[in-house]
């Protein structure tokens, strides 16, 4: 695992920073105190419970904390920003094996989460699915002449809920 990613291994062994900026109470907002309204604002406060704010841009990487300043990582602050404005997608087995902080997003436009069969979801839009547009048949599609008749799908349409086989659509 790289030190900045914010994904887990097999084990789900999560990097300390990273935990720490998914369990620790930190708000990420505005320069100015106020939620933030958009994606398009990357330069952010990263508030934590204590009241100790750093400036952060996630889009670069930078923090004005000591962790980053001194050591050169992606500390919890960057980590937190990146994910509560959804720049970068969590990895779904991080949040599971994390106790998650329920103010992740609270004043930010909400986290990208990826799943393990490859989706992503916003969890800002309840869950949507943002990658599926439910057309898109499976790169080992196996559908052709030989079951244009039979009026069934391949093994790995079916296996993706596909009825029909490609092209009957």
């Amino acid at each position: 695992m790289t030190d900045n990613k914010l994904d887990a291994n097999e084990s789900t062994e999560i990097e300390p920073r990273t935990r720490r900026a998914f369990e620790e109470a930190l708000s990420v907002v505005s320069l100015d105190g106020t939620p933030v309204d958009t994606q398009d604002e990357t330069v952010v406060m990263v508030v934590s419970h204590t009241g100790e704010s750093y400036h952060v841009d996630a889009e670069v990487g930078r923090c004005e904390c000591p962790d980053h300043t001194h050591r050169n990582v992606d500390c919890k602050h960057i980590r937190r920003a990146r994910a509560a404005l959804g720049i970068e997608p969590i990895d779904s087995r991080v949040l599971a094996a994390v106790d998650v902080d329920p103010t992740l997003a609270t004043n930010a436009p909400g986290p990208v989460v990826a799943t393990p069969d490859g989706g992503i979801v916003n969890a800002g839009d309840d869950g949507d699915v943002l990658t599926d547009d439910g057309d898109e048949r499976p790169s080992d599609c196996a559908c052709g002449d030989w079951n244009a008749d039979a009026d069934l799908p391949c093994w790995p349409c079916y296996r993706d809920g596909f009825e029909d086989p490609a092209g009957a659509d």
